[in-house]
């Protein structure tokens, strides 16, 4: 390899990795409760964000790092909303609903629940 190649990769001393532990697809699944399957399609639609340490895109390998999965946890709770029942005399039920990132049709529909029946 040429002096001016070598130039463009760091040395080993200068590299920093900010993550304490990266996880396979079957642990951070498992950790998240849910199946292989799963984890597969959060990280094919980018919801869940994973590194490939493998070799190229044929031969992947991909690790989820420990601050992506908490990432992925913190953009998912869930905070108990009341919602009216769907019956009128009925007694209002709680429902889990996202802290954030509520679509303006949820909004709607929570908001009509809530304020269009007693």
């Amino acid at each position: 390899m040429s002096e001016a190649a070598m130039a463009t990769f760091p040395s080993e001393g200068d590299m920093d990795f900010r993550f304490d532990r990266a996880f396979t697809l079957q642990e951070a699944a498992d950790r998240l409760g849910i199946s292989l399957r799963q984890a597969e399609m959060h990280v094919a639609d980018g919801s869940l964000t994973a590194v490939n340490v493998g070799r190229g895109s044929l031969r992947r390998d991909l690790r989820i790092l420990d601050e992506d999965l908490d990432r992925f946890v913190a953009a998912r709770k869930v905070a108990p909303v009341r919602v009216a029942a769907a019956l009128p005399g009925s007694r209002a039920r709680w429902h889990a609903a996202p802290t954030t990132g509520m679509g303006s049709f949820t909004e709607a529909y929570l908001n009509r629940s809530i304020k269009g029946r007693p």
